[in-house]
């Protein structure tokens, strides 16, 4: 509608215009309204519209008739006719007589004078509806839980919902354009494409293929293809519906699989299954019938299944009458059921079977019963075999009884002369177990004075008399100690210990004893130790390591080159009750003659070897074998044997040990066995003569020490008077010049200014222990290049304290009370001495032992005087220190202790942790020196207790502390006052 300046309506023009063919056109809105918001003039389709009559839309505000949310826009609408600007395409709503919503599109201008509004407008309410409504569908479509997407006549995606394309793992703007084959299996290409033209005849197909993810994963989905045309009927495309049957899929495969099994499983089930359906009418139906009927009956299931009755021909005749009772219970209760019966097979052989059935009344009124018939007839045969074993069994009772009268008349004389026999065997045994310890006694003093006669200044001559002396001796004392063991175990005298041990430590200790001897047969000897095996157990380790020597020195000695290995395994772990149980196998492997299997069959029995040939060449009584396996039987272990003639042997044998609770500070030292044999000898170790006397009598040049030997220059850091004293005269027997230090500080200090052969660090020591300062050595070495030996001091003998010391740069470890002879092997190990040093020090060391004759024979009375109860190991002291140093030992130890009793008490009163722990630990080795083995062991613990914070335990352990302390005082001051009044 254009606006025409010149043409201004009035109301005569307006009746005018008020022809019927001008206002023809029904369905357009006219109208004329003004500013104030009033119609001046409508047509009759408002009426027709809303409802309202012309005179009522006149005689109200048109904004009344407006939706209320449309109110501000049609204002805005107005602000523009007011600015003389046209209106195009505005939309609103008016609100009819009958409360429904109209939208109206509208065209509008102003009059030329600007007071009159003319528009034109159009309903557009069904579009608007049919617009939301695919809105709707748009919605719904996008967020179907299936897949729905449209694809054009060239088979590319125009329209795809979020449904299908998360289905093949994309986003819906990336499949826009995409052929729509994209994610199909390509095995399932040409059935989608013989889908496509059933679609394209039919007009729609349906087809299941598989896909692939964008991820690779499968899929399987159900595809639904509606072909789609324009209003021609020409093809635009089609529709491609899509539902994930994945699951589905996964699901039937999942019950095929149980279905399988569980098929497989009732073919395998020893009886036949089956379900019969009983009918309210009486009529019976085997629904299901196991394929087990062919095997036992010889029937097919189907045949069952198409013949009901032939169940029953197959029952015995004699026994129907009870399967049908059981079956037809008039009752409302239904019992299961379970007896056995025969049944007539397919061939019309009788076979005996269990028939157990439950019924099941379902729903409708019908029984179902579930049943299990089962072939028992191999046990009815059995049965009736035993039967009749059974009668013939009573008639030979009743025969036997007569001879069992007679049978206990000669089993009494039997008896009688077994416990004669008996009897004779232990007297015998006792004999010569008394006669093996009365011939063992003088042998040990002929190895022991041929050892001190080696020590002493002979010829070669008389040398190599003296050797074969103590050799032959050695050999015929091995030989009594097996008579004396395979004596005492015919005599049932054999006990076993049950104290705490480490395992490896006693095969360690056998590979020290062996070592040599396989060295100087040119033998390699290795052990293998399997760190599985728990390292403390309990047992009997004497035993154990009696075993292990006497299988290993017979690899060695049967071995003339090659290997001889020793190894452990831990079994199995099992438990006895609250006791956990190791089984350990112990192996001894060799390559040496080997045995024959005449010889295995024989090798375990007393008194026998391979052949007479071995025993010419090698020797032995044939004892040891038999030993050891009672020993290993007594152990409640086995014992065996795996050999081949001249290529090798491995002897083996398993126990089984209980694991111990304890700690390693008590267990069993392998050392201890070795330090107490007759190879260790008390020796007098230095002049009597205090550490100053010697030290100013012995000053080398720049270097303040002790000694005048010519092996070399070692240090010692030791802040314990006794202990220094001790080891400074251990080392200068040994040959040494020693300078002692009082801390790890003035060590250090020292070293700067001096070159040693080796140092001795104590590892507990005031200012700075050991361990920092052999840590500051070897921080130092590392700019000189330089490296000294360090050895470690310490009253601990826990692995962990030697893995410490070894961790901060030692090269090895003592504990303390330190003997001489591991002493000097530690020393040869590191620093080995010359020839004839080796037989000056021989010498020496014989000279000495001269001397200590008389002394030890009074000490010896004084020792048995004391008893067993005595608080000092005075065999282990003259061992040490020797005869004449003990006053003087004895005098240092009764200053220092009562110093360090009295600084524990202080310490503990006040709970004062550093001071208590260091003194405990200083009385520790102090206690240890003198072979006070129960002060050294109640100040061990009271020194663990303060470490703990342990206060309570600390102030019990104390008062112990000081009653040991106090009787160890006693006993040394009678003893010095007994040893003062023999002097005078």
């Amino acid at each position: 509608m254009k606006h025409n300046p010149k043409s201004e309506i009035s109301p005569d023009k307006i009746k005018s215009l008020k022809k019927e063919e001008f206002f023809a056109l029904e369905r357009m809105l006219f109208v004329i309204c003004d500013f104030n918001g009033y119609f001046k003039w409508l047509n009759p389709v408002w009426t027709k519209v809303l409802g309202y009559t012309v005179d009522e839309l006149c005689s109200r505000p048109f904004f009344e008739f407006i939706h209320p949310d449309d109110r501000n826009r049609t204002m805005l609408a107005m602000d523009k006719l007011a600015k003389g600007e046209e209106v195009l395409d505005f939309e609103n709503r008016y609100i009819a007589k009958d409360g429904s919503e109209h939208w109206l599109l509208w065209s509008s201008l102003t009059s030329a004078k600007g007071e009159l509004i003319y528009g034109l407008a159009r309903d557009i309410t069904a579009r608007k509806s049919s617009e939301s409504e695919l809105i709707d569908i748009s919605v719904a479509l996008e967020n179907a839980v299936e897949g729905v997407a449209k694809v054009d006549s060239y088979g590319r995606f125009t329209a795809v919902n979020s449904a299908f394309a998360e289905n093949l793992g994309y986003k819906s703007e990336e499949l826009l354009g995409a052929h729509w084959h994209i994610g199909v299996h390509p095995d399932d290409v040409p059935n989608l494409q013989v889908a496509y033209q059933k679609m394209l005849i039919e007009g729609k197909s349906e087809i299941e293929t598989r896909g692939i993810k964008r991820d690779g994963n499968l899929s399987h989905s159900r595809i639904v293809l509606v072909k789609a045309t324009d209003r021609k009927k020409q093809l635009i495309g089609h529709y491609c519906f899509m539902k994930d049957i994945t699951a589905h899929k996964q699901a039937e495969a999942s019950l095929e699989k149980t279905e399988s099994r569980l098929a497989n499983l009732l073919r395998h089930v020893p009886g036949v299954l089956y379900q019969l359906l009983v009918q309210s009418d009486g009529t019976g139906t085997f629904v299901y019938v196991s394929e087990s009927s062919r095997h036992i009956l010889g029937y097919e299931p189907f045949e069952f299944q198409d013949d009901v009755s032939l169940a029953s021909r197959c029952v015995h005749p004699d026994d129907r009458k009870i399967l049908q009772e059981a079956m037809q219970n008039p009752g409302e209760e239904l019992v299961p059921f379970r007896f056995e019966l025969r049944c007539l097979t397919k061939s019309t052989d009788i076979k005996w079977v269990m028939l157990s059935s439950a019924p099941e009344r379902l729903e409708n009124g019908d029984v179902l019963w579930n049943g299990l018939l089962t072939d028992i007839t191999e046990l009815k045969t059995a049965e009736a075999k035993i039967k009749q074993l059974n009668d013939d069994l009573a008639q030979r009772i009743s025969v036997l009884a007569a001879v069992n009268q007679e049978l206990e008349i000669i089993t009494h004389k039997l008896e009688v002369a077994y416990d004669q026999a008996l009897e004779a065997s232990k007297l015998k045994s006792e004999f010569v177990a008394n006669i093996s310890h009365e011939v063992r006694t003088p042998i040990s003093a002929v190895i022991g004075m041929a050892e001190l006669l080696l020590d002493s200044n002979l010829s070669p001559e008389q040398r190599q008399f003296a050797k074969i002396v103590g050799d032959s001796a050695q050999s015929l004392l091995t030989i009594i100690n097996d008579i004396l063991d395979f004596s005492k175990m015919e005599a049932g005298r054999i006990e076993l210990e049950s104290i705490d041990f480490n395992i490896n430590g006693i095969v360690k200790g056998c590979l020290d004893w062996l070592e040599s001897v396989a060295k100087d047969k040119k033998i390699h000897f290795e052990t293998v130790l399997d760190a599985n095996v728990p390292r403390l157990v309990k047992g009997d380790p004497l035993r154990v390591r009696q075993v292990l020597l006497n299988l290993a020195s017979n690899a060695v000695k049967f071995t003339n080159h090659g290997t001889v290995k020793l190894s452990t395994r831990l079994i199995k772990s099992l438990a006895e009750g609250d006791q956990e149980i190791a089984l350990v196998r112990f192996e001894i492997e060799d390559t040496g003659i080997g045995l024959s299997e005449s010889a295995k069959n024989r090798l375990f029995q007393p008194f026998s070897q391979a052949d007479g040939s071995t025993t010419r060449k090698y020797g032995g009584t044939g004892l040891g074998l038999s030993i050891s396996k009672r020993l290993v039987e007594l152990m409640d272990g086995e014992i065996g044997v795996e050999s081949q003639e001249n290529k090798g042997s491995r002897f083996y044998f398993t126990v089984p040990f209980k694991l111990s609770a304890g700690s390693e500070e008590d267990i069993y030292n392998e050392s201890d066995v070795k330090s107490s044999g007759l190879d260790t000898l008390p020796l007098q170790l230095f002049p009597q003569g205090s550490l100053q006397d010697i030290s100013s009598q012995l000053t080398l040049p720049g270097l303040e020490s002790v000694g005048s030997g010519n092996r070399g220059f070692v240090l010692l850091a030791e802040d314990n008077p006794i202990l220094k004293d001790l080891a400074c005269r251990q080392l200068v027997k040994l040959g040494f010049n020693v300078k002692s230090v009082n801390n790890g500080r003035e060590a250090i200090e020292d070293l700067s200014k001096h070159d040693y052969s080796l140092i001795f660090m104590d590892c507990q020591m005031p200012v700075m222990d050991g361990f920092e300062a052999t840590k500051a050595i070897r921080q130092q070495e590392k700019q000189s290049g330089k490296h000294v030996l360090i050895v470690a001091l310490t009253a601990s003998a826990m692995p962990a304290d030697r893995e410490r010391c070894l961790k901060c740069g030692m090269d090895d470890y003592l504990s303390k009370p330190i003997n001489l002879q591991q002493l000097a092997h530690l020393v040869d190990k590191w620093l080995p001495v010359n020839s004839d040093l080796k037989d000056n020090s021989s010498t020496n060391l014989s000279s000495d032992i001269d001397n200590m004759k008389d002394a030890d024979n009074l000490e010896t009375k004084k020792t048995t005087e004391t008893g067993s109860d005595s608080p000092i190991d005075f065999e282990n002291l003259k061992e040490i220190y020797g005869q004449d140093s003990l006053k003087e030992i004895f005098t240092m130890f009764l200053d220092e202790a009562n110093e360090l009793v009295a600084r524990v008490d202080n310490g503990v009163k006040k709970r004062d942790k550093a001071v208590v722990a260091t003194a405990a630990h200083q009385l520790k080795g102090v206690a240890a020196a003198v072979s006070a083995l129960k002060l050294n062991k109640t100040s061990a613990e009271l020194e663990v207790a303060v470490e703990g914070d342990h206060w309570e335990q600390a102030t019990l352990l104390i008062t112990g502390l000081q009653s040991e302390h106090n009787l160890l005082k006693k006993f040394i001051e009678d003893y010095l006052r007994e040893q003062f009044s023999c002097q005078k």
